[in-house]
């Protein structure tokens, strides 16, 4: 009876051990208004380092807040918004491994911001969309794969070499058809 009892007992502190140490990412859903984004009153939900941010129909206009502060996000998805997207300038958003989704966007996104990617990074897009990084742009170690990413794409201060190519941590494809992206006049495409 006693083993069986320190049986249960390690098993139930496995488990409470394992739900409170595990963070599941959530998505906060951008409210309509053009609070600052750092704020509570701007989100169902304010996003943290391990949520997604993300613009719905719940916004009806074009929306155009700032950041208020410097944020860090898991990622940032505009999915159908009633109008444009745009972070004003002014601070830095850090956006960690879900990067950019513009997938399902009915909409393009303008970041005027600063701008930081961390980590390994998969962007989407869906065609005839605009995404416009106007802002500082940079990268702490961070790698990019633009495989799904179908849009026009302003990339800011990143500079590519003559032939197009934005640099080793930017890539399209997989295994043997693996290949760096080049950016020419906006559109993201593999260097081959």
């Amino acid at each position: 009876m006693a083993r069986r009892f320190e049986i249960v007992a390690l098993v139930t502190l496995l488990v409470l051990g394992f739900s409170a140490s595990t963070v599941f990412a959530a998505t906060s859903t951008k409210l309509n208004n053009s609070t600052n984004l750092s704020l509570a009153g701007s989100w169902d939900i304010l996003p943290g380092t391990a949520d997604v941010a993300q613009w719905t129909s719940t916004v009806t206009t074009t929306n155009s807040p700032a950041l208020g502060a410097d944020l860090s996000w898991l990622g940032l998805k505009i999915v159908n918004p009633g109008g444009l997207v745009t972070l004003a300038a002014g601070n830095t958003l850090t956006l960690g491994a879900s990067g950019i989704d513009l997938s399902n966007a009915t909409q393009n996104l303008t970041i005027n911001s600063g701008l930081t990617l961390q980590g390994k990074q998969s962007w989407q897009a869906a065609a005839n969309r605009t995404l416009n990084i106007l802002g500082n742009l940079t990268r702490v170690g961070a790698t990019v794969d633009f495989t799904n990413f179908n849009a026009t794409a302003t990339l800011g201060t990143l500079a590519n070499d003559p032939s197009g190519i934005l640099g080793s941590w930017a890539t399209t494809g997989a295994t043997t058809s693996l290949n760096y992206v080049k950016s020419t006049g906006g559109a993201i495409s593999a260097f081959t």
